[in-house]
């Protein structure tokens, strides 16, 4: 699921860095702490494998390129890198999560994160509109080669 490149600071530090206004990092990095746990001098790791289970399913496998040919605009599905497809699953995400509107930022994440578990919420909605709109202009495909 995870490759070597994708480390787990580097996404946790780049899902805050979303969050991030007037330099408040140690805010934001402070609820994540919660995602470690410890028993017995081993280090857990499971609501980590969570976190990245939900990015997984957010995250978009093509994006949505435009071509012009004679006068008309073609859009075509373009397979993403691994690691740009997350970090455009991690907007979703944090852009989902800002546009709720309870106060406090540690139930506006656990709330959202609820919503994709279940299928639901606007980041997957947004990426399911993006499957949908690839599939439909799969047609011109051929068009990325030119």
């Amino acid at each position: 699921m995870i490759e070597k490149n994708l480390k787990y600071k580097s996404i946790i530090n780049c899902f805050s860095n979303y969050f991030i206004k007037e330099g408040k990092k140690k805010n934001i990095v402070h609820l994540f702490k919660f995602l470690k746990t410890k028993k017995k001098g081993k280090t857990k790791f499971k609501h980590l494998f969570l976190f990245f289970f939900i990015i997984s399913r957010i995250r978009p496998v093509v994006e949505l390129k435009t071509i012009r040919k004679g006068s008309k605009n073609y859009t075509f599905p373009v397979p993403f890198k691994k690691y740009k497809s997350f970090r455009v699953g991690l907007k979703w995400i944090s852009s989902a999560i800002k546009a709720r509107k309870e106060f406090n930022l540690e139930h506006r994440i656990q709330k959202e994160f609820k919503l994709i578990l279940n299928r639901e919420g606007a980041a997957w909605k947004k990426s399911k509109e993006l499957q949908r709109t690839a599939a439909e202009n799969n047609l011109y495909s051929h068009y990325r080669w030119r």
